[in-house]
């Protein structure tokens, strides 16, 4: 709340309204990339944890983190090579 507040002072009203527009679309393209994997963890890490079953709680683990890492490597290549794309009509 501070960080909004500080940037909305120094920043003219036009590029805060940029800043909050780009933040809210990585929010979504975050949501996107989790895959509801963040949740899973809470349900499955406890379970498998509690039943010592330890195979699928590494495996739930290293295949979460993979899936994740590689779209959102592939969301952050796309949304480059968009920005990148428009960036001559960008004022």
């Amino acid at each position: 709340m501070g960080t909004q507040i500080l940037l909305a002072k120094l920043l003219l009203a036009e590029q805060f309204g940029i800043y909050s527009y780009v933040l809210s679309w990585a929010g979504i393209g975050a949501l996107f990339c989790l895959l509801g994997f963040d949740t899973g963890a809470i349900r499955f890490v406890a379970a498998y944890q509690a039943k010592e079953q330890w195979d699928l709680f590494r495996g739930f683990l290293s295949t979460s983190k993979r899936v994740v890492l590689g779209l959102s490597l592939v969301v952050a290549t796309l949304s480059s090579l968009l920005v990148w794309l428009a960036l001559p009509s960008l004022s």
